[in-house]
């Protein structure tokens, strides 16, 4: 792995995680380590996912990017063993 791994970051998005008493940042950080664990494991790079992370991070900080990610999620993906 030719990326280094600084845990500063994800220590604070931990620490923020504990702290909220709606328990929804456990939730979603949850569904996103899983997430990207398995996209890892089929071999995608981590800055392909660093990028794609980002990219969701800007869209939610601008709601008019959000036909962005629509666009992008609306991809063929109806078949996901259709690998072309």
């Amino acid at each position: 792995m030719a990326e280094q791994f600084n845990p500063g970051a994800g220590d604070r998005l931990l620490d923020r995680a504990e702290q909220d008493e709606s328990g929804r940042i456990k939730k979603l950080v949850s569904g996103l380590l899983s997430v990207v664990r398995e996209l890892s494991k089929l071999g995608i790079p981590m800055d392909e996912i660093a990028a794609t992370a980002t990219l969701a991070w800007y869209v939610g900080q601008n709601p008019e990017l959000e036909g962005l990610i629509g666009a992008m999620q609306s991809l063929n993906m109806t078949d996901e063993n259709n690998y072309n």
